[in-house]
């Protein structure tokens, strides 16, 4: 019986159009002889009856072919599987299980690519099915953790009992940084299982309990220090950091980083925080050197990685006087990070006291530009951050849209719109990456989406009022925009752009209004100071 109902899942429980065998025999759509043959046994509890049924049909049926090929997946036959179903799956109206079931296949002979695709392209057909699970899964074990993420996730949801999808969610969870969706699918695992215990490990120091990561890592480390579990060695050094006992973080790692860069860099911090220079020079800069003088084509570490070991000893560098050498590390750090202010601080420190003055000034002009666009957040917010992912990555694509990644910055709102279904901010994000990218017919439909979800929310009329404003809809334009002032009376930003549009039909006086009134409630907003200027002007 459990076979039968597994196997109805790959065949049918995915959209597929093949018939059970209960229907009429005389409908065209009815299953072949040998499939309805096949699904008796199969009920029956006779897999490899069913196989030989379906072997031995002649007729060619796709139908026939769809479920041997299933049948082969779910017994491990792989190669004859595939063989069955890749041509099944070439066209473009090809069945959901039947892609699934190919994918399937596809994964059990190492053949990831076609795999992803296949699988891909189910899943697009039916985004509940099983093929999101197997996609996510996929994904998120090479190394692509959001978009796995973005596959798994509903499915991990909807499917408590599968503990495989909440482990590798849960672990998603946690390297993406969404606290609270992490702690929910790791309380649904095993608590004694030590990978289980290691995740929560890496939570508790992702929501700022050093001392709880400690209270639950320590007794995993019991035994051979030597024979300490490498991520495990790395989570303790860092609570150990993180609550100043650089001791023992150093205890942990010393002579115990191998290659790890990122156990390199905790043993750099650990000797740093712990007031020996030298020492944290030295545990640096072997690494650093070696990657210096090796063409990035051929570099296995992640880009960010190789990053933060240039901009550490760049640093480093700075802080023990060596200016010259640290010039060209931290200037293949900003090449790397353009993003890093630390990076541009030090180098603009270097590059002074070497008496580069121009180039220096350039380069603290830099920083203080990050400084300014990145201002320091309150530990409030970063609370605030911890408990709403999606809104951290809501604000972080809204700056790089308006900072030229608007294809990035459209990337996080499709993530986080089928991560967060029923939140509108996704599509708020997802419609003013498409104006930036001048696809404004797009980006009417992403605002009308979030107004669908939110229909009293003042932003997604500010929103839709501004792809009016690009898309010369003015009538359109105003009216969302007064509608969005009537609902949050203080939206200096509606107020600005209705402003615009008045301007433009000769209601001066009303847009002087406005302005006046922008700069009661934000006396520095520059747009109403220079449109007021403007408008007295003329």
């Amino acid at each position: 019986m459990k076979l039968r109902r597994v196997v109805t899942t790959l065949v049918a429980g995915v959209g597929s159009t093949l018939p059970l065998a209960s229907q009429d025999a005389a409908s065209p759509d009815a299953p072949p002889p040998a499939v309805s043959q096949a699904l008796e046994s199969l009920e029956a509890g006779d897999v490899e009856g069913a196989i030989a049924l379906l072997q031995a049909d002649t007729s060619g049926q796709p139908q026939v072919g769809a479920l041997l090929g299933a049948l082969y997946v779910e017994t491990g036959n792989a190669e004859e599987a595939y063989r069955l179903l890749a041509p099944l799956a070439v066209s473009d109206t090809a069945d959901p299980a039947v892609l699934y079931n190919a994918g399937r296949a596809a994964l059990q002979l190492g053949q990831l690519d076609d795999a992803r695709i296949l699988l891909g392209r189910s899943a697009e057909i039916s985004p509940a099915s099983p093929a999101s699970r197997e996609l996510g899964l996929l994904l998120a074990r090479s190394n692509d953790c959001r978009q796995g993420y973005v596959h798994l996730q509903p499915w991990a949801l909807s499917n408590p009992g599968d503990l495989d999808a909440q482990f590798v969610a849960a672990t998603c969870a946690v390297e993406l940084e969404r606290a609270p969706e992490a702690e929910h699918f790791l309380s649904g695992l095993p608590q004694d299982e030590e990978p289980v215990q290691l995740l929560w490990g890496k939570l508790l120091l992702l929501k700022g309990d050093p001392w709880g990561a400690l209270a639950m890592l320590e007794p995993l480390a019991e035994g051979d220090p030597a024979a300490i579990d490498p991520t495990l060695r790395r989570l303790m050094a860092e609570a150990h950091l993180t609550v100043g006992q650089s001791s023992k973080a150093i205890e942990l790692l010393e002579g115990n980083v191998g290659d790890d860069a990122r156990l390199v860099l905790l043993l750099t911090d650990a000797h740093y925080q712990n007031g020996d220079l030298d020492r944290a020079i030295g545990a640096i800069e072997p690494l650093a050197r070696e990657l210096a003088a090796t063409e990035p084509s051929q570099i296995a570490l992640d880009p960010a990685m190789v990053a933060d070991v240039m901009v550490d000893y760049g640093k480093l560098l700075v802080v023990a006087g060596r200016h010259e050498e640290a010039i060209p590390t931290l200037t293949l750090a900003t090449r790397l990070r353009a993003d890093s202010g630390q990076a541009w601080q030090s180098l603009g420190q270097a590059l002074s006291a070497a008496g580069r003055t121009e180039d220096a000034d350039r380069a603290m002009k830099r920083f203080q530009e990050l400084a300014a666009a990145r201002q320091t957040r309150s530990l409030d917010q970063a609370e605030l951050d911890a408990a709403d992912p999606t809104g951290r990555e809501i604000k972080r694509g809204f700056f790089l849209a308006r900072n030229g990644s608007a294809d990035e910055a459209l990337e996080i709102a499709r993530s986080e719109a089928a991560l967060a279904p029923g939140d509108f901010r996704p599509w708020l994000l997802e419609s003013m990456a498409l104006l930036v990218l001048d696809r404004p017919g797009e980006a009417l439909a992403s605002a009308d989406r979030a107004l669908e979800i939110a229909p009293d929310n003042a932003d997604g009329y500010y929103q839709r009022g501004v792809v009016h404003m690009s898309l010369n809809n003015p009538g359109l334009a105003e009216s969302d925009l007064r509608q969005a002032i009537e609902i949050a009376p203080d939206h200096t930003a509606a107020m600005n752009d209705l402003a615009i549009l008045l301007l433009s039909k000769g209601s001066r006086d009303e847009a002087r209004s406005l302005l006046e009134r922008v700069l009661e409630l934000r006396p520095t907003d520059e747009v109403a100071t220079e449109n007021l200027e403007l408008l007295d002007g003329g």
